[in-house]
């Protein structure tokens, strides 16, 4: 991709930014890859906000799969706005070209992660309810 220089980054600074977030969702989402500056710069992109710091936005995208499944759908849908010699506009296309053609297994792991567990959650509640109703359960349900 063709970066476009902004007043205060170079090119080399929109590729920086591109390459630690490909290697970051590659990773897996590792929190120690979630640097100062791609926090920085994700914050600003794909209409985010800060969450007050690098912490809580991780925690709020990041920390299990059911928020990195809502964060790719996030990043997906996300129509991008402003000027490449103004913003990171140009960085934002790039990744969701990246993640539409050579990532997407990373979207499918993550999705296929969290259904998982969502299904290990619910037969684990279904079978503390079966446990504490047994006479419910051998009435058929009523």
């Amino acid at each position: 991709m063709n970066y476009t220089a902004t007043k205060f980054y170079t090119v080399g600074d929109k590729e920086k930014t591109f390459n630690a977030l490909v290697k970051f969702v590659k990773s897996g989402f590792e929190e120690r890859l979630f640097t100062k500056h791609l926090y920085r710069h994700l914050s600003n992109m794909y209409r985010h906000i800060a969450h007050y710091d690098r912490s809580g936005f991780y925690d709020t995208w990041f920390n299990c799969a059911d928020r990195q499944v809502k964060w790719f759908d996030r990043v997906m849908k996300a129509a991008i706005y402003g000027e490449p010699d103004f913003t990171f506009s140009d960085v934002e296309q790039a990744f969701q070209s990246w993640l539409k053609e050579e990532g997407r297994g990373y979207v499918t792991l993550a999705k296929k992660t969290a259904d998982h567990i969502n299904e290990v959650i619910e037969l684990n509640e279904l079978e503390r309810l079966v446990k504490k109703y047994p006479d419910y359960v051998k009435r058929g349900g009523e």
